[in-house]
């Protein structure tokens, strides 16, 4: 069975993120088609990117970064919550992305946007920021109306 991991994209004091990545999981569990986990990037601690060295290398030095792509390398496929921040992707979501490559390659995302109801274009950052190469294309589909 396939394993999705549900990934917050947020570690701002009072954020939505983690209560909308447990909502997902709810719905998601009822499918019965995988197993679903949510991975919260704030477990990690992952400070501004201080590895030494391109993440496609994979040599990783730092303890937090092993920790990061060991989880990630656990799953089949991904579901990044998200919203906007300034006209782009959450800066927490862009930071964790870019300490990891090969750990995504050939493994669906998709990103479930918290969005205002007059600001559709939510969505848009997290979909760009996982068109990289070697990854499906990101789904962008699902939006979830906060006021």
């Amino acid at each position: 069975m396939n394993k999705i991991a549900i990934v917050t994209g947020s570690t701002r004091p009072g954020r939505l993120n983690l209560s909308v990545a447990q909502w997902v999981l709810e719905r998601a569990q009822q499918r019965g088609d995988a197993e679903y986990e949510i991975v919260d990037i704030q477990d990690f601690n992952l400070p501004v990117l201080d590895e030494p060295f391109p993440a496609a290398y994979q040599n990783y030095q730092q303890e937090h970064t092993k920790a990061w792509a060991a989880k990630l390398e656990e799953f089949d496929g991904y579901i990044f919550i998200t919203g906007e921040y300034n006209h782009s992707v959450q800066p927490a979501l862009a930071n964790a992305l870019s300490y990891v490559n090969l750990e995504l390659n050939n493994k669906p995302p998709a990103s479930w946007a918290t969005a205002r109801p007059w600001r559709p274009r939510d969505r848009a950052p997290a979909r760009d920021a996982l068109r990289t190469a070697g990854r499906p294309r990101a789904e962008d589909r699902a939006v979830l109306p906060v006021h």
